[in-house]
């Protein structure tokens, strides 16, 4: 906690006062939602948290983003959930691809071999077709969105 503390000290140190600090997040995953469905094959082999999701995990939790902002020195810390749409891609090939790749999902699955992962892709890709649109992949994601203010 003491680095984000001194990372978002130094942020409110950047700020006039009365200043704000807006930024996103975001929410814990939902067990019944759009990406439970579409990567649910994935599941299985997601050993942990990677170092990236680490850092950016640790601000999903509202209480723990109040207890970071008040320490660091602001007040009026608010976090307010927003549903929105997500697009993966243009289509669901487009979308394993991206997902794929990301270093999280990269570093999970290192140490697999290649024909599961390959099963795996295949597995994702299908469950994606249900969320392919005119306008891309969709999947319903949830966000904070987190204001405060420099004193």
């Amino acid at each position: 906690m003491r680095r984000r503390v001194a990372a978002f000290t130094n942020i409110r140190r950047a700020l006039r006062g009365g200043g704000r600090l807006v930024f996103i997040s975001p929410q814990e995953g939902r067990v019944d939602g759009d990406y439970a469905h579409a990567f649910a094959a994935l599941g299985p082999l997601m050993r942990g948290p990677s170092p990236a999701q680490r850092g950016m995990g640790s601000l999903s939790d509202p209480a723990r983003i109040h207890e970071v902002l008040t320490a660091a020195g602001y007040t009026q810390v608010a976090t307010t959930p927003v549903d929105v749409p997500v697009v993966w891609g243009h289509t669901a090939d487009d979308a394993v691809d991206f997902y794929f790749s990301l270093g999280p999902v990269r570093f999970n699955l290192a140490e697999v071999d290649r024909g599961t992962v390959e099963r795996v892709r295949d597995e994702v890709r299908s469950a994606l077709r249900a969320y392919e649109t005119p306008h891309g992949v969709r999947l319903r994601g949830a966000i904070w969105v987190t204001t405060a203010v420099r004193p």
